[in-house]
């Protein structure tokens, strides 16, 4: 979300102050990741044509977040690292293998390693040098059961 202000320059270190007090009392207390699942799907089910039946639902924000689905007892292939922290690895669906990835949860490789999980995610297009191919975005993944 975004905001504009105007102030003068005289009060920006008192706004700054005062921000940051805002700011961190209305952080919430830490705790686990809740994400709300829409519906769960069997990878058997999940092809191209419900990816792009779900395309037609863009865009996505706030007042239209992405679906979400679950799957349970996944079993990874091929697990590695890419990026700085990314976990990528493979998966078996309807269309044959289907590449996932995991922004920001490459701490999850030993998990997806000692198979099976359980995994929430989005299906969405990737297009890379003029190839189109569906994937998913995975938004969290816990040891299967």
């Amino acid at each position: 979300m975004a905001a504009g202000i105007a102030l003068h320059e005289e009060n920006l270190d008192a706004f700054k102050r005062r921000f940051e007090e805002v700011v961190e009392a209305a952080k919430p207390p830490l705790r686990r990741e809740i994400l709300k699942i829409d519906a769960e799907l069997e990878m058997e089910d999940l092809d191209g044509a419900l990816a792009e039946t779900l395309t037609s639902l863009h865009p996505h924000g706030m007042g239209n977040p992405e679906p979400v689905f679950f799957t349970g007892s996944v079993r990874p292939c091929d697990p590695r690292i890419v990026g700085k922290n990314h976990l990528k690895f493979r998966i078996n669906a309807a269309e044959g293998p289907l590449e996932a990835i995991a922004f920001g949860k490459g701490d999850l490789l030993d998990l997806v390693r000692k198979e099976p999980v359980d995994i929430a995610y989005t299906p969405r297009f990737s297009t890379w040098d003029g190839w189109r191919r569906l994937e998913i975005k995975v938004r969290g993944i816990r040891p299967a059961g």
